[in-house]
């Protein structure tokens, strides 16, 4: 098995989110929108039309992932530059918190419970079921 994960750099009102697996990033503010892309089989089912994302939530192999460090020598990192405004939030998750709570749900805590959301979604997952590790990293740019 490999490490899945996130390396963000902030400079200014710019973001880069490297990325390797099916661990995810997050742009919030008035909305939610995924920056990154899952590294797994059964995204590259969705992304040639042979599943659908709700299909993709209960598939049998929706735990394999296609990239991930420390399997191979050279590991092709996914680099996305974002632009984030004052009192954007970026949300970085392992797959137990976006597997067990959903995009609007996740916008609503951290809305809401601000500094200590992290602490809430982390319950919030576990609570739905969530039998997976749960980790999640919010950082906020500042005004």
């Amino acid at each position: 098995k490999g490490t899945v994960g996130h390396a963000i750099s902030v400079v200014g009102n710019i973001a880069v989110v490297a990325h390797v697996g099916d661990s995810r990033a997050y742009l919030l503010n008035d909305v939610i929108k995924l920056i990154t892309k899952d590294h797994s089989f059964v995204q590259l089912l969705i992304d040639t039309g042979k599943i659908t994302e709700e299909e993709a939530k209960t598939h049998p192999d929706r735990t394999v992932i296609t990239r991930a460090v420390g399997i191979e020598h050279v590991v092709d990192v996914e680099i996305d530059i974002v632009d984030i405004n004052d009192n954007d939030n970026l949300l970085i998750c392992t797959d137990g918190l976006n597997g067990y709570v959903p995009d609007a749900d996740i916008l609503k805590i951290v809305n809401e419970y601000g500094d200590s959301s992290t602490e809430k979604l982390v319950e919030t997952a576990n609570s739905t079921g969530g039998r997976d590790n749960v980790t999640v990293v919010i950082l906020t740019q500042g005004e």
